[in-house]
């Protein structure tokens, strides 16, 4: 499916037991980069759900076709990926 970036908040405590590799900004939003989406959301949904603990502006973004090509000729996008957002819980 390509690349995808995850990006999510998380309560402070919450990120000890995150359940996949995230990085996590000075700002506190958590960037997981995948190509495996599904599984790292069903990972990081079921440990919300079983851990009780609140994922807040859960949001998805996949590479755009235009978006591969600039990276394969070398240009720079404009930042814009398709994003989807999930919810804010």
């Amino acid at each position: 499916m390509g690349e995808s970036t995850i990006r999510f908040r998380l309560p402070a405590a919450a990120a000890l037991t995150l359940p996949v590799p995230a990085k996590v900004s000075n700002n506190g939003v958590y960037e997981i980069k995948t190509d495996k989406e599904i599984e790292a959301l069903a990972a990081l949904t079921n440990w919300a759900l079983r851990e009780n603990v609140e994922v807040v502006g859960l949001t998805v973004e996949r590479l755009t076709l235009e978006d591969v090509y600039l990276r394969l000729t070398g240009f720079e996008s404009d930042g814009e990926a398709s994003s989807l957002a999930i919810g804010n819980t």
